[in-house]
């Protein structure tokens, strides 16, 4: 059984191949998106994400993507305002919903919160900042970014 690595190299290589047969679909470049996510590259993650969403604007699967990146690279306040300029796709199907609240859930939840807040000078920071996030969207209760 090939390592991981390598099993990501060939979902690379099929994914651009995918590309190169069918520029005009948004699948492509959203798997291609979610392989160099999985791999590190957010920036590139989030271009392909874009490239998707420039072919199919209303694209969920390539708006989640793009949510997701955001998240990971720990801009919250523009994962809130994505979040809140595509609500309406997002609250079409539970779905949707659901999975943007695991992402932030496995956010907030994971390492880097976790490193933080381990002194208590960040505890003020970290308070101070989510306070201001929760009020810049305080009229959005349904927003699970914040």
């Amino acid at each position: 059984m090939p390592d991981k690595k390598l099993q990501l190299d060939i979902r690379i290589i099929k994914f651009q191949d995918l590309i190169s047969r069918k520029p005009d679909k948004p699948f492509g470049y959203y798997g291609l998106g979610v392989q160099h996510m999985l791999s590190g590259k957010l920036n590139m993650a989030d271009r392909l994400f874009t490239q998707a969403l420039s072919i199919k604007p209303g694209y969920m699967p390539a708006i989640l993507g793009k949510l997701e990146v955001l998240l990971a690279e720990k801009k919250l306040v523009s994962a809130a305002r994505f979040y809140q300029k595509n609500r309406v796709l997002f609250s079409r199907k539970k779905i949707y919903t659901t999975r943007a609240q695991r992402i932030t859930g496995s956010l907030y939840l994971g390492k880097f919160f976790y490193f933080y807040l381990k002194s208590i000078k960040s505890v003020f920071v970290f308070n101070e900042t989510i306070g201001a996030l929760q009020r810049m969207f305080i009229a959005d209760r349904g927003n699970p970014v914040v």
